[in-house]
């Protein structure tokens, strides 16, 4: 049987096991890309300087970029060798790999916690050249209000300057009445042994007029500040830009906005801003039936008998009691596809997902 497939029965020398191969090569590269996502991450400052007239007034706005091309490739040549050597090991001591299994969690979650502080310092300095840039009046203290509320509840992960016809289109959008904001939602759900993963993203855009050297807006010189937002959650994953892009740009995910949002996300600047950085999704892992759902061809066709007996007496009771609630998701029958390609390039750290990725056959539960 192929890791890449389906579970394994692995006889070690602590027990026997069912084990779901691609779920635990998962929970290994999130911990692998959230540390090389960080390592090359970079702020970089939008400088104004020789770009557009009068530029000396206007904001150099920071940006937290991540150069996933190094990323994918560091991340995968790491995630296969450390993988490597967890499938050896584990015929030696299951208990011992899945203890380096929590602690990869644990470090990712660390690694996301680092990345949220360098996303703070790039909103900080972004919006107070933002503020600097309105100039004074009420204008001014309008958006320092709209800058304010949204810093209490999302946090900015892009902004850019518009100017020239993109910067035209905004107006006339502000002169409509349509507001500073704008909103787009996304989810993708995919299977990952038994258990599906949801994810369900937001992006709020914001648009925010800029005057020239801190004065009022006259005729011609408009400029405008495309700022992009995302909520922070308690069960927060990173999602590639990059894969982002291409998936909002094919179709490849359920995606609901409101018309000034679906414009903005077809605009190529906006499309660059969000291939460029890490977007934060709440992540979701839901049980799709049970574990013995999983397992049950293995217990039937790989098992020998005497432990298949074991596992039909106490084993398949304690896993079929489980068609409760379970964790923060409800078990029940879930559809899903397998992992797509945002999933794929998700950062997950989730205690429920590895709860069922590795089954103790003798005893028939899963792990504590």
């Amino acid at each position: 049987m192929s890791w890449k497939d389906n579970w394994e029965v692995v006889e070690s020398g602590d027990g026997t096991y069912a084990v779901h191969w691609p779920t635990v090569y998962k929970i290994i590269e999130s911990r692998v890309r959230a540390e090389k996502q960080n390592q090359h991450a970079r702020l970089v400052r939008e400088s104004q300087t020789g770009l557009h007239p009068l530029s000396w007034g206007l904001p150099d706005l920071v940006n937290l970029e991540v150069d996933w091309e190094r990323v994918r490739k560091e991340t995968r040549i790491v995630t296969d060798a450390e993988f490597a050597a967890m499938r050896w090991n584990a015929y030696s001591s299951m208990e011992d790999q899945i203890q380096k299994l929590r602690e990869a969690i644990v470090l990712t979650q660390m690694e996301k916690q680092r990345f949220k502080v360098l996303l703070s310092h790039a909103q900080d300095q972004s919006m107070q050249a933002v503020e600097r840039a309105v100039g004074r009046g009420q204008t001014a203290i309008d958006i320092a209000k709209v800058v304010r509320d949204s810093s209490a509840t999302t946090l900015l992960i892009g902004a850019t300057l518009l100017s020239g016809g993109a910067a035209g289109a905004a107006f006339a959008t502000l002169a409509t009445g349509s507001g500073l904001k704008a909103t787009a939602k996304y989810q993708d759900t995919g299977n990952l042994g038994a258990a599906s993963v949801e994810l369900a993203g937001n992006l709020f855009f914001g648009l925010i007029p800029i005057g020239t050297g801190g004065q009022a807006l006259q005729g011609t010189a408009k400029y405008v500040v495309l700022t992009m937002r995302s909520t922070w959650s308690s069960t927060v994953a990173l999602v590639e830009g990059k894969s982002l892009a291409h998936a909002l740009a094919v179709g490849g995910i359920t995606f609901v906005s409101d018309p000034l949002a679906g414009a903005i996300v077809k605009m190529p600047v906006a499309k660059k801003m969000i291939e460029r950085v890490a977007v934060p999704v709440t992540a979701s892992t839901i049980l799709r039936r049970t574990p013995a759902d999983e397992v049950k061809t293995i217990v039937e066709k790989g098992v020998p008998a005497a432990l298949r007996t074991g596992f039909a007496k106490g084993g398949a009771a304690a896993l079929g009691a489980m068609n409760g609630p379970s964790g923060a998701s409800g078990a029940g029958k879930v559809s899903a596809r397998p992992v797509s390609p945002l999933i794929d390039n998700a950062i997950l750290e989730s205690e429920l997902l590895l709860r069922f990725t590795i089954i103790d056959m003798e005893r028939g539960i899963p792990l504590p």
